[in-house]
């Protein structure tokens, strides 16, 4: 039994969408019932409406430059693609997290650094699976064995 080289595209999450929108409405509900000056409330209520576009686009619907669209691996190396369709090099850096429910990748790669926030519905149940064997299993050979 060998490694098997795959990869993976990556599509925006809806559940990532959705829990981002439920953080900004929550802060627009507690700037609302908080005891600040009305024209302060506005303010702030415009703040977090603009912030929350702003991640929606970036983060949730994958628009943003440095957004991760795929992901492939083989038994020495990962690579991903950005925007711009180029496949790049990544190093998975130590303080990526990886769980069964959340992946927070963070990737080195010639042209900087590229971050991944990954659902199960990012990449469908299995991808996500395989996704998460195959780094825990990099992780875990790269550990220096004492």
């Amino acid at each position: 039994m060998g490694f098997q080289a795959d990869h993976l595209l990556v599509a925006p999450s809806a559940r990532l969408r959705w829990l981002l929108g439920a953080l900004h409405a929550t802060a627009m509900v507690a700037v609302l019932i908080s005891a600040l000056p009305g024209w302060l409330q506005l303010g702030l209520v415009g703040l977090v409406v603009g912030h929350g576009v702003w991640t929606d686009r970036r983060v949730g619907r994958l628009e943003s430059p440095e957004a991760v669209h795929a992901i492939r691996w083989d038994a020495e190396r990962l690579w991903i693609r950005g925007t711009d369709r180029t496949w790049l090099l990544g190093d998975l850096q130590p303080q990526s997290f990886i769980h069964p429910c959340l992946m927070l990748l963070e990737f080195s790669t010639d042209g900087g650094r590229r971050r991944a926030v990954l659902l199960p519905d990012s990449l469908g149940r299995s991808g996500y699976r395989r996704l998460l064997v195959v780094l825990r299993y990099r992780r875990s050979s790269r550990q220096p064995q004492s």
